[in-house]
Protein backbone atom coordinates (compact mmCIF):
# COMPACT_ATOMS: atom_id res chain seq x y z
CA UNK A 1 0.00 0.00 0.00
CA UNK A 2 1.07 3.28 -0.68
CA UNK A 3 -1.13 5.56 1.30
CA UNK A 4 0.18 9.04 2.19
CA UNK A 5 -0.93 9.41 5.89
CA UNK A 6 0.75 12.70 6.29
CA UNK A 7 -1.60 14.20 3.74
CA UNK A 8 -4.68 15.73 5.24
CA UNK A 9 -6.94 13.72 2.69
CA UNK A 10 -5.30 10.80 3.85
CA UNK A 11 -5.28 11.32 7.44
CA UNK A 12 -9.15 12.45 6.78
CA UNK A 13 -10.01 8.73 5.01
CA UNK A 14 -8.46 7.02 8.19
CA UNK A 15 -10.05 8.95 10.48
CA UNK A 16 -13.41 8.21 8.46
CA UNK A 17 -12.96 5.06 8.56
CA UNK A 18 -12.67 4.58 12.15
CA UNK A 19 -15.57 6.54 12.37
CA UNK A 20 -17.48 4.48 10.31
CA UNK A 21 -16.37 1.45 12.61
CA UNK A 22 -17.92 3.18 15.33
CA UNK A 23 -21.31 3.06 13.25
CA UNK A 24 -21.34 -0.12 11.55
CA UNK A 25 -20.76 -2.23 15.35
CA UNK A 26 -23.07 -2.02 17.77
CA UNK A 27 -20.82 -2.59 20.49
CA UNK A 28 -18.94 0.48 21.16
CA UNK A 29 -15.45 -0.31 22.74
CA UNK A 30 -14.91 2.96 25.56
CA UNK A 31 -11.17 2.92 24.49
CA UNK A 32 -11.60 3.83 21.00
CA UNK A 33 -13.69 7.14 22.42
CA UNK A 34 -9.79 9.17 23.08
CA UNK A 35 -9.66 8.36 19.19
CA UNK A 36 -12.64 9.60 18.22
CA UNK A 37 -12.17 12.96 20.05
CA UNK A 38 -9.73 13.61 17.25
CA UNK A 39 -11.79 12.48 14.38
CA UNK A 40 -13.68 15.47 12.76
CA UNK A 41 -16.95 14.09 13.15
CA UNK A 42 -18.85 17.68 12.07
CA UNK A 43 -17.49 17.09 8.13
CA UNK A 44 -18.86 12.57 8.85
CA UNK A 45 -22.20 14.25 9.86
CA UNK A 46 -22.62 16.56 6.91
CA UNK A 47 -21.43 14.14 4.64
CA UNK A 48 -24.58 11.59 5.95
CA UNK A 49 -26.70 14.87 5.84
CA UNK A 50 -25.69 15.34 2.42
CA UNK A 51 -26.83 11.91 1.53
CA UNK A 52 -30.17 11.68 3.50
CA UNK A 53 -31.02 15.18 1.54
CA UNK A 54 -30.48 13.67 -1.61
CA UNK A 55 -32.27 10.38 -0.75
CA UNK A 56 -35.12 12.79 0.39
CA UNK A 57 -35.12 14.55 -3.47
CA UNK A 58 -34.93 11.21 -4.56
CA UNK A 59 -38.27 10.03 -2.93
CA UNK A 60 -39.83 13.75 -3.82
CA UNK A 61 -39.14 12.82 -7.03
CA UNK A 62 -40.54 9.58 -7.30
CA UNK A 63 -43.93 10.84 -5.35
CA UNK A 64 -44.18 13.29 -8.28
CA UNK A 65 -44.03 10.44 -10.94
CA UNK A 66 -46.26 8.45 -9.78
CA UNK A 67 -48.85 11.20 -9.12
CA UNK A 68 -48.40 12.06 -12.89
CA UNK A 69 -48.67 8.17 -13.90
CA UNK A 70 -51.94 8.44 -11.73
CA UNK A 71 -53.12 11.60 -13.66
CA UNK A 72 -52.59 9.75 -16.86
CA UNK A 73 -54.02 6.34 -15.68
CA UNK A 74 -57.14 7.88 -14.73
CA UNK A 75 -57.95 9.96 -17.96
CA UNK A 76 -56.89 6.58 -19.96
CA UNK A 77 -59.56 4.74 -17.95
CA UNK A 78 -61.75 7.50 -18.72
CA UNK A 79 -61.76 6.76 -22.04
CA UNK A 80 -61.49 3.04 -21.69
CA UNK A 81 -57.83 2.19 -22.73
CA UNK A 82 -55.38 -0.02 -21.42
CA UNK A 83 -53.80 0.58 -18.18
CA UNK A 84 -51.41 -2.46 -17.25
CA UNK A 85 -47.98 -1.07 -18.15
CA UNK A 86 -48.59 2.15 -16.01
CA UNK A 87 -49.59 0.09 -13.30
CA UNK A 88 -46.73 -2.06 -13.78
CA UNK A 89 -44.81 1.46 -13.65
CA UNK A 90 -46.43 2.43 -10.59
CA UNK A 91 -45.38 -0.48 -9.01
CA UNK A 92 -41.93 -0.24 -9.99
CA UNK A 93 -41.90 3.10 -8.69
CA UNK A 94 -42.92 2.32 -5.48
CA UNK A 95 -41.10 -0.68 -4.72
CA UNK A 96 -37.76 2.11 -5.75
CA UNK A 97 -39.16 4.36 -3.17
CA UNK A 98 -39.11 1.58 -0.55
CA UNK A 99 -35.83 0.82 -1.24
CA UNK A 100 -34.81 4.16 -0.67
CA UNK A 101 -36.94 4.84 2.64
CA UNK A 102 -34.95 2.13 3.99
CA UNK A 103 -31.72 3.72 3.08
CA UNK A 104 -32.50 6.40 5.06
CA UNK A 105 -33.89 4.39 7.85
CA UNK A 106 -30.19 3.68 7.57
CA UNK A 107 -29.08 6.55 7.32
CA UNK A 108 -31.20 8.10 10.64
CA UNK A 109 -29.59 5.41 12.53
CA UNK A 110 -25.80 5.95 11.76
CA UNK A 111 -26.57 9.84 12.30
CA UNK A 112 -28.04 9.04 15.92
CA UNK A 113 -25.02 7.07 16.88
CA UNK A 114 -23.17 10.15 15.71
CA UNK A 115 -24.91 12.36 18.29
CA UNK A 116 -24.88 9.42 20.87
CA UNK A 117 -21.12 9.26 20.10
CA UNK A 118 -20.50 12.71 20.28
CA UNK A 119 -22.46 12.70 23.73
CA UNK A 120 -20.14 9.82 25.71
CA UNK A 121 -17.21 11.57 24.46
CA UNK A 122 -17.78 15.01 24.98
Amino acid sequence: MNNDYSSPKGLRDEWTLLLHSFLDNNSVKPELFQQLKNIDVSSVKKELSSKRKKLNQGIEKIKIKIEQVNTVIENLELVGSDTTGLWKEIDFLNNEGEKISEEIFMLDGKIKKIHDLQEQVA
